[in-house]
């Protein structure tokens, strides 16, 4: 089972539905909601760094090992997935950065009076 702050690989699959690619996910969704489905935000090597948006996750960011690439978690790109896409785990990012990511997509649902 897959817990919250897990960076796993996923088969996301491509636009024309030919297929599938393999691309980074952060799990966003805690235990209680981790049976089959989980929620996923996207990752990716494409760092754009959009203020409120772009997290971007450093080597220090990781309970080793770190992504292959330099990437950002793109908190306003969250999907729910079946756990059957999740090809494996690859890491976890630490506990105050995962705070600072789900703050960042909490702040994408505050309601502006």
């Amino acid at each position: 089972m897959y817990v919250q702050g897990d960076i796993v690989w996923v088969k996301y699959p491509l636009a024309d539905n030919t297929g599938f690619s393999k691309r980074p996910a952060s799990i966003i969704s805690n235990s209680k909601f981790n049976r089959t489905d989980v929620i996923v935000a996207k990752i990716s090597s494409n760092i754009r760094l959009v203020k409120g948006v772009s997290y971007l996750l450093k080597d220090t960011s990781f309970i080793n090992p770190p992504l292959p690439l330099e990437s950002e978690i793109i908190t306003n790109s969250i999907i729910t997935i079946d756990q059957k896409f999740i090809i494996g785990k690859h890491t976890s990012i630490k506990h105050e950065n995962l705070i600072e990511v789900l703050n960042m997509i909490k702040s994408h649902f505050e309601i502006n009076t």
